[in-house]
């Protein structure tokens, strides 16, 4: 995930397409149509999601960087306000001051799982779509 952000995208899409991929591998003559490969994508992606999110936990509590991540939110959310829309400004200057708060910290990192589990779960079925597709027998 940290180099180029997953690749933008690409490294989820190649997840849900090699699990497509190793599925007809483990069960010959197995019939993977767009919605198999869809599903056998999403199921990968909520797996890689899982990994990537007990990694980072493990990371953050062994590096003991919990205050320096939020500080971090926190100066993104500032740098972000600065540059906003003036009229937008004031009422993105309350959610930062309610994000602040370590419930509504503890919110906005809910929602920040939650957006990046779909990430996962969206650019995988795509993999998984294509992958059936590119792995499908021809009719002779």
């Amino acid at each position: 995930m940290n180099v180029l952000f997953g690749l933008f995208g690409l490294g989820f899409v190649a997840g849900g397409a090699l699990a497509v991929y190793a599925y007809r591998r483990r069960v010959p003559g197995a019939v993977v149509n767009l919605g198999s490969g869809a599903t056998l994508g999403a199921a990968s992606g909520f797996l890689g999601f899982l990994i990537f999110s007990v990694l980072l936990t493990l990371e953050i509590l062994i590096t003991h960087r919990w205050g320096e991540l939020r500080q971090a939110v926190i100066e993104s959310m500032n740098q972000t306000a600065r540059n906003a829309d003036p009229q937008f400004q004031q009422q993105l200057q309350d959610a930062i001051v309610q994000f602040k708060t370590p419930e509504g910290f503890a919110m906005l990192m809910a929602f920040t799982g939650v957006f990046l589990c779909l990430i996962f779960i969206f650019f995988s079925v795509l993999g998984g779509a294509i992958g059936s597709s590119m792995t499908r027998k021809s009719p002779k």
